[in-house]
């Protein structure tokens, strides 16, 4: 059986996600395998409703079957990101498509972008190695250096018209940026797959617009804090979130005041005194944060230190096992389709090496990490395979 790889975070699953699920399935008739952020997205915040709830409402909106993407990469950069699920896509029997929301309808400039990061052309690697001279963030700087390369080259070739705004503009969104580098990932695995582009229905990722029935889930999430009524936004009644916010920051700030600050680039003892003088999360990483470290990086950063997420799993391109969270009946029987490396059961758990274990026990530290901050049972990760 055919089959297409859609991958996504689902926080919270929304009528938006409906909308994609039922428009793959019409277009292609594949098994809709979803690769999901676990219980922590790629902000490197926790999801206001647990995984096993965003699976379900998955499958029973037209998914086939829901794995979990391992925190190392669910929370990474989106270039690490978006390796970490393709590389599981890459294990797949059958798959055809991958599939991703996107907030352009020109994703020939996508291919083109991807195509370029991939091949870094020496004039392009210059306009980069200066901008992060000038103290910038690599991911502006990347923008920054691909816009100025595409814009000389159209100024050189009358059949290839891109202007600098218009290509910072595509590079502004995340969901176009996340779809560039699901296309790097795929060149960079040798995945003959087809991409299938699905322009967004809402008015984009950050936006908190509110004209039922889509809304952003960043719209939703603001919604869900109010304590107003969501239920035009989404397919199903999920409640209150249990997430205990303020609970979740005092773990991280105790992790700062306690542990080895892992990979802060000279940062460490800011962080330290930052967390040793403000109380608020959001204080601690105003005080340190800057052009070059943004308020994602520094969040990220604090998070990995509370996991114990080195670099080294950043660099990692090895296998890795990951989780099967549900499926639909009707896949049962092709099971054995998602490969070696996928855990059905925590009992016939294979070993494959050091730091592929070592990307399996974060992914337990991070479950009893949500555990404590949703109030809930920590023998959440041995829950079963679920069948909806």
């Amino acid at each position: 059986m055919r089959k297409c790889g859609i991958i996504c975070e689902y926080d919270p699953f929304h009528n938006g996600h409906k909308y994609h699920l039922e428009k793959i399935k019409q277009a292609t008739g594949a098994d809709i395998v979803c690769v999901m952020s676990g219980d922590f997205t790629q902000r490197a915040l926790p999801a206001l409703f647990d995984k096993w709830l965003r699976s379900e409402a998955a499958l029973k909106c037209g998914a086939d079957v829901v794995i979990e993407l391992p925190v190392v990469y669910s929370t990474a950069p989106a270039e690490v990101f978006a390796f970490g699920a393709i590389k599981i896509l890459s294990q797949i029997e059958g798959l055809k498509y991958f599939s991703c929301g996107v907030e352009t309808d020109d994703t020939d400039a996508l291919k083109k972008i991807a195509n370029l990061q991939s091949d870094e052309p020496p004039k392009m690697r210059e306009y980069l190695r200066a901008l992060l001279k000038q103290g910038l963030s690599y991911p502006n700087c990347l923008a920054e250096a691909t816009a100025a390369f595409l814009s000389d080259l159209s100024d050189k070739n009358s059949a290839f018209k891109y202007d600098k705004e218009y290509i910072l503009g595509i590079l502004s969104s995340p969901n176009n940026v996340l779809a560039i580098e699901y296309l790097k990932a795929v060149a960079r695995l040798r995945l003959d797959v087809e991409p299938i582009f699905i322009r967004r229905t809402d008015a984009g990722y950050k936006s908190k617009e509110l004209i039922p029935p889509y809304a952003s889930a960043t719209a939703i999430r603001v919604i869900l804090q109010s304590d107003a009524d969501y239920s035009a936004f989404v397919p199903f009644d999920y409640g209150k979130p249990k997430l205990d916010v303020g609970l979740y920051e005092s773990v991280l700030r105790l992790s700062l005041l306690q542990k080895h600050i892992l990979f802060a680039e000279g940062m460490e003892k800011k962080l330290k005194k930052a967390a040793e003088k403000y109380a608020d999360l959001s204080q601690i990483i105003e005080a340190v944060k800057s052009k070059r470290y943004t308020y994602s990086r520094i969040n990220r950063l604090i998070f990995s230190t509370m996991l114990d997420i080195d670099g080294k799993f950043l660099k990692y391109s090895g296998d890795f096992l990951f989780r099967v969270l549900g499926i639909r009946p009707s896949f049962k029987s092709n099971l054995s389709d998602l490969g070696k490396n996928a855990v059905i059961k925590l009992t016939d758990k294979p070993y494959i090496n050091q730091t592929g274990e070592d990307i399996f026990i974060i992914d337990k530290k991070a479950s009893d990490l949500y555990a404590v901050i949703t109030h809930s049972s920590s023998t959440r990760f041995c829950n079963r395979l679920r069948i909806i």
